[in-house]
């Protein structure tokens, strides 16, 4: 089965095909993923106290759950 190329396809000198470049888009959100990996991980590796307690002062405790129907 012989398939001809289509005539609008881009060519190189040796007859092969080119892919389409990237869209931009793509390469902006490659970017922006990268960049985001890179600060997570950096993050991580800090060893910094990183949670909901990090913004809390040090002497106050979280007020204790109440059960339901505690209020009857």
């Amino acid at each position: 089965m012989d398939v001809t190329p289509d005539p609008a396809t881009p060519t190189d000198s040796a007859g092969v095909r080119q892919r389409p470049p990237t869209p931009t888009w793509v390469k902006i959100l490659a970017v922006v993923g990268v960049v985001a990996l890179v600060l997570v991980i950096a993050a991580l590796l800090s060893g910094g106290e990183h949670g909901p307690q990090r913004h809390s002062s040090q002497g106050v405790q979280p007020a204790p759950a109440v059960a339901v129907g505690a209020w009857r």
